[in-house]
Formats: structure tokens, sequence, C-alpha cells
């Protein structure tokens, strides 16, 4: 049976409060805290320190100003005909 202190993972906790659990549930404690250390290291690493919902309008200007798949065939098909009659 390993102790731990519940202060260390719910903050709302004032005062130290050790409770026993069994060896299963502490490794996947230990596990859970290893994954997000790992994922605070990525985001570190990966300099993400913004999502989309920062702001409201960044994830909105993204879906308007992506083009959709029909446009890009059309723009595409354009290019292709000026070329054409450039060559021409």
């Amino acid at each position: 049976m390993k102790t731990i202190n519940l202060r260390w993972i719910y903050p709302h906790y004032r005062q130290d409060v050790f409770v026993e659990v069994s060896d299963e549930v502490w490794a996947v404690m230990r596990q859970a805290q290893r994954e997000m250390n790992n994922y605070e290291r990525r985001k570190v690493y990966h300099r993400a320190w913004y999502s989309l919902d920062a702001y409201s309008w960044t994830e909105n200007y993204a879906l308007e100003h992506g083009r959709s798949p029909e446009e890009i065939l059309l723009e595409r098909e354009e290019q292709a005909a000026r070329l054409r009659l450039v060559s021409a």
C-alpha cells in the first residue's frame, strides 16, 4: 500500500490529507501524472501556447478563408485554360 497526499492532486485541498491506496491505483495515478508532464513538455517543445479557441475570431477566420475542393478544382481548370491560351 502506498500513501498519497490529496493536496498534491486536488488544488482545492488546503491541508495535507494522506490516503493509503493500493499499488495498482498508485501505478495508474503515477502513469497519468507522467502523461500530463509529457504533454506539457511537448506543448513547450512545439511552441503550442495557444489553441484555435483562444479568440472567438480565430476559428471563424480559418473556416471562412479555407477553399473548398470545388473552388480549388475550378481554379486549376481556369489556370489550365489560361496556360493553353498563352501557349497558343
